[in-house]
């Protein structure tokens, strides 16, 4: 049996995906295809505009075979963290053969793996042109991408691609974790904007339904069905929903001092300095960012902050929660309940310490979306007995 995973947040789940499912397939040759998703809160550091359960389905019907959720801790996390998140859930299982992502230069995998290597050894040569950059002033993300152009006499621009970033961080989780699953990049086709030919992006169609836009030609008809009944139905959750929690939490770092989640060289004293001045989330990071502090990363710190999580993942995931799986599936789920090095959640009442995390993270989503009855602890694994693969 052999086994392919994929990490993915699937906000929503597009052609892309579907593209990239079918050939992860091809490439791999697997007989099954695991997905590890990002949960209520994704690594850009908002909540998913479409639940858990939901991004469940379109995946499901996309093509996985089983789906399992990535903790809240790495779902909210900088690049190398989810990266590592994704990873360990997938090196956990004991029976993931391949992992497939995306990149924007999949045929220059191997100087990816040398950047790779790099990165995880740290040697003198890129340690001292990081200082360098850096000591020029630019942003950490550039100074990086310079710093391994510099030592491996590449293009500089290879690594600040967003896909070819991940890839890079999958990579390097890989070697961290010394796991013996082959990498198989899928090359990238599409578009950030939609101004170019093929497959739009997640966060293109987010916008396009923000604007009230038709995007059901850039969906399969699962996803464009399952979006079309939450948005109906006001069961999702618009970025700016949470707004005022996040700002009261950001106030309370004043009155109750540094915590946990602002051990991050005062960020959360920084955007303190300028809550007088905004009026929402997007507008305090507007006003707080600089080349040091990117906007991603304040928005990341803002996300944990409301969710009550430390300034950095813990060392691994500490359990992995089945979501959902296909009925033919079965082969794998005895695999991976056989084999797994840590707890596989079907039942999540059983394991409500270990979920705490997951289930606030969950029912502060659900807040956001207007629904706030919700409760992880009742949930169940989604196998229907007949379900149609669109891939």
């Amino acid at each position: 049996m052999k086994v392919c995973g994929i990490i993915a947040e699937y906000d929503p789940f597009h052609l892309g995906h579907q593209y990239q499912l079918r050939e992860a397939k091809r490439l791999s040759g697997c007989d099954f295809l695991v997905c590890v998703i990002s949960t209520a809160f994704t690594q850009r550091g908002s909540p998913a505009l479409f639940s858990t359960r939901d991004r469940t389905k379109m995946a499901l019907l996309g093509g996985a075979d089983a789906v399992l959720a990535l903790p809240a801790d790495f779902s909210v996390a900088e690049g190398d963290l989810f990266a590592l998140g994704g990873v360990g859930v997938l090196n956990a299982l004991s029976c993931v053969d391949a992992l497939s992502f995306g990149m924007e230069d999949a045929d220059k995998l191997p100087l990816f793996q040398q950047a790779a290597e790099l990165l995880n050894e740290e040697p003198e040569v890129y340690r001292a042109a990081l200082r360098a950059r850096l000591d020029e002033g630019l942003s950490f993300p550039r100074a990086q991408s310079q710093a391994l152009a510099a030592c491996l006499r590449a293009d500089d621009a290879l690594f600040r691609k967003p896909n070819n970033i991940l890839a890079l961080g999958y990579l390097k989780a890989l070697l961290t974790l010394r796991s013996p699953i082959a990498p198989i990049p899928v090359s990238r086709v599409g578009s950030r904007d939609g101004q170019t030919a093929g497959f739009l992006s997640s966060s293109a169609v987010r916008e396009m339904i923000r604007r009230g836009s038709d995007y059901s030609a850039h969906l399969p008809p699962g996803s464009v069905r399952i979006a079309r009944e939450a948005l109906a139905e006001g069961a999702f959750c618009p970025p700016d929903a949470l707004d005022k929690i996040a700002l009261y939490r950001l106030r309370q770092l004043e009155y109750c001092g540094p915590d946990a989640s602002d051990r991050q060289e005062g960020i959360g004293r920084l955007l303190q300095k300028h809550l007088s001045e905004a009026d929402g989330v997007e507008a305090l990071i507007a006003a707080a960012s600089t080349s040091r502090y990117t906007k991603a990363r304040l928005r990341r710190f803002i996300a944990r902050n409301v969710l009550m999580l430390d300034a950095e993942p813990q060392a691994a995931p500490s359990h992995a929660r089945l979501l959902a799986f296909r009925q033919d599936a079965r082969p794998l789920l005895r695999a991976i309940k056989e084999g797994a090095s840590l707890p596989v959640v079907e039942k999540p009442a059983a394991y409500r310490e270990l979920l705490a995390a997951d289930a606030f993270a969950e029912g502060l989503w659900a807040v956001g979306a207007g629904a706030p009855q919700h409760n992880l602890f009742r949930e169940s694994p989604w196998h229907p007995e007949e379900l149609p693969c669109e891939s």
